[in-house]
């Protein structure tokens, strides 16, 4: 018998309410969540888009350390995954076709974009701009092995940001092999074992003299804020748990936001590097969104649950891949052709680099717009291949009342 997201339990249908809604696996989709997505990607363009990054007055170091909030995008965007594709593959495990499914549908979601923008800036952005070079990093840009290698070289042509797509590819890799045959208490505590060994790696890097950078972009070094977000989704998963973490709710909303705020403390407002921010500020910041994330999956509607839904971050939110993986070709493409016709503008204030990092945000946003319909929607109507079968077995059915 055939079971997927369409054929759900009594019990299990009487858990949605109205701002939730079912995907293909039979799980709740949460609205917030995709705010949360949205509220990471509006961090992370300012980093990459501004041109003022080095203070020379009170209302230019403001807008710089706001720039510098780049990496607790990043930071939501692990955690997210974390959660979102170990709840999938926990529900997945009874199905008959867990492999082929989970890596075909990661593939269809994430491949064509990345492979097209690649593809374009590896042969025709040098027919166009002979003075581009191809450095050595192009190779393992399509190995999604780049996060290795790029601390030790030179970033250029703007594909820096893209480490951070092949930590969370590195992670789709494994993760399922990891999990395939635990239960949901034991990823927990494997998740639990991955965040305290992220932290003494870290640790033990920066104390022999390792560059920064490979402490911020080393897949073993990130690995807790991934496995933080498994952690919430494994915890919904054990059986009682939800029901102990229901009555706990309100004082889980208040710890996510008092954890966030430690954090600050002892990061000095979440600076991304240094010793501190860079061993126990990584980690307490991944706490704190694993706990948001952990209100928001246990539906209980937190103070903030109204923002996330608004239909601005949305709409953000559900462009967020595309406009982190087009917005700094954007910006590169958009600079090259204001030059083009002799116009340059002089961005001197912060005023004229907070409008244009708002102008070229909405232009990445549209991009993104029309690369979702023409690009990646076509793609995504071809996971209606790889959808879940799953044998006649309770265990299938009762997961799904139980995860959500």
């Amino acid at each position: 018998m055939r079971f997927d997201g369409l054929q759900l339990t009594h019990a299990a249908m009487n858990l949605i309410v109205s701002d939730r809604s079912r995907t293909k696996t039979g799980l709740t989709h949460f609205a917030a969540l995709d705010g949360i997505r949205g509220l990471a990607i509006l961090l992370v363009l300012p980093h990459h888009i501004r041109v003022i990054s080095e203070p020379f007055d009170t209302l230019s170091h403001v807008w710089a350390k706001l720039g510098d909030f780049a990496w607790l995008g990043v930071e939501m965007f692990f955690v997210l995954s974390g959660f979102l594709i170990t709840r999938i593959l926990l529900a997945s495990q009874p199905a008959t076709n867990y492999y082929t499914s989970f890596y075909g549908r990661r593939a269809l979601r994430i491949l064509p974009l990345y492979y097209t923008v690649l593809a374009i800036w590896w042969f025709l952005l040098p027919v166009v701009n002979p003075a581009s070079v191809r450095d050595g990093q192009y190779g393992y840009l399509w190995l999604f092995l780049v996060n290795w290698t790029q601390p030790f070289h030179d970033s250029g042509n703007g594909v820096a940001p893209y480490w951070s797509l092949a930590v969370e590819e590195q992670f789709y890799l494994f993760w399922p092999v990891l999990i395939r045959r635990l239960s949901a208490k034991f990823v927990f505590i494997l998740c639990c074992g991955l965040t305290v060994a992220a932290l003494g790696i870290r640790t033990g890097m920066l104390t022999t003299g390792w560059p920064d950078e490979a402490v911020y972009e080393w897949t073993v070094c990130r690995m807790d804020a991934l496995a933080l977000g498994a952690a919430v989704a494994a915890a919904l998963a054990v059986p009682g748990w939800r029901e102990k973490l229901l009555t706990r709710s309100r004082w889980l909303s208040y710890s996510g936001v008092g954890v966030f705020l430690l954090g600050a403390a002892i990061t000095r407002l979440y600076q991304q590097t240094g010793i501190f921010a860079m061993t126990a500020g990584y980690t307490v910041a991944g706490v704190a969104f694993a706990l948001w994330v952990l209100v928001i999956a246990l539906g209980t509607n937190p103070p903030f649950d109204w923002a996330l839904r608004s239909p601005f971050l949305q709409s953000v939110g559900k462009y967020s891949y595309a406009m982190y993986v087009l917005h700094v070709p954007v910006t590169m493409t958009l600079d090259a052709a204001l030059k083009a016709i002799g116009w340059t503008p002089t961005i001197d204030t912060v005023w004229a680099d907070v409008l244009r990092v708002c102008l070229y945000s909405v232009i990445a946003w549209g991009t993104a717009m029309l690369s979702y319909r023409f690009l990646e929607a076509p793609a995504l109507r071809l996971k209606r291949y790889f959808e879940l079968f799953y044998p006649e077995s309770s265990q299938a059915k009762a997961y799904l009342v139980r995860a959500n």
